[in-house]
């Protein structure tokens, strides 16, 4: 999995078309019965500073959408989760330090 870098704040597109599996799937995060997201797009981002960060997909997309968030990379434990909050689409929260 190579994530890809992204700063600051505001909107960030992505593309998942020639994604593949790649995340474990995570009790932390239980999708209607799935632990697993397929189609990974990875993210790479660095809070600016200490408060709450959110990540949302919601209105932005017509794909059903998934979000796990890992602390410090791809191998970290899963801080946050989130699975059609607003219709198909997710959103996710936590607390950056």
């Amino acid at each position: 999995m190579a994530a890809q870098p992204i700063s600051g704040t505001g909107l960030f597109a992505f593309n998942n078309s020639a994604a593949l599996t790649d995340g474990l799937a995570d009790g932390l995060c239980d999708f209607a019965g799935s632990q697993q997201i397929k189609s990974d797009v990875w993210f790479l981002w660095t809070a600016p500073a200490y408060g709450v960060a959110t990540v949302s997909t919601c209105g932005l997309t017509a794909v059903d959408t998934k979000l796990a968030i890992y602390e410090g990379g791809c191998a970290g434990p899963i801080i946050a989760c989130g699975d059609d909050t607003c219709g198909l689409q997710s959103e996710g929260s936590w607390l950056t330090s």
